[in-house]
């Protein structure tokens, strides 16, 4: 929920019809869509060696196309009625986590306070992302805890083995 609405913060501060918001899975090359809104058609992934948010993924830079016309990469979801597209890293300490999209019907559309304060929401993406891997990670380290802990209570009151390997599995 939180990326649909870092989404729509930059939909409705930019006035863009269309966007996304996508992580970057670097095993492979994918940007998984979290959040989208404005396409004609629902889309899960895409891929990272392709697009301008693949690009700028795999460049971890602002790509702020005036024209998608001229962009040879370009890969239309708006039934062609997009002209402007920005995409923006979702980047921290380094590593590019993901990529924040929007797209408008004019032309040269996006200015640089757009950057900026879309910029500023992939930060703030970026972060939500980061506290979910370590969230994700203490939840891990716990259930490993508790069961050395159930292990060792097992191995310390009951020196039959199978009975241990049952309280493990």
């Amino acid at each position: 929920q939180l990326f649909e609405i870092i989404l729509n913060y930059a939909l409705e501060f930019t006035g863009s019809r269309w966007g996304s918001l996508g992580l970057f899975d670097p095993d492979n090359a994918l940007i998984q869509i979290k959040a989208a809104s404005g396409y004609l058609r629902s889309f899960h992934t895409i891929s990272a060696r392709e697009g301008i948010s693949g690009r700028a993924v795999l460049q971890d830079a602002i790509q702020n196309v005036g024209d998608v016309r001229l962009d040879a990469e370009y890969q239309d979801l708006s039934g062609g009625l997009a002209r402007a597209h920005l995409s923006i890293p979702l980047t921290y300490e380094g590593r590019v986590l993901g990529v924040l999209t929007l797209e408008k019907p004019e032309a040269n559309a996006y200015s640089e306070n757009d950057e900026a304060f879309v910029a500023q929401l992939a930060v703030q993406a970026a972060i939500a992302v980061v506290n979910a891997e370590l969230y994700a990670e203490i939840q891990q380290r716990l259930r490993e805890q508790s069961t050395l802990y159930l292990v060792s209570s097992r191995l310390s009151g009951d020196r039959d083995l199978s009975s241990v390997l049952g309280t493990v599995q």
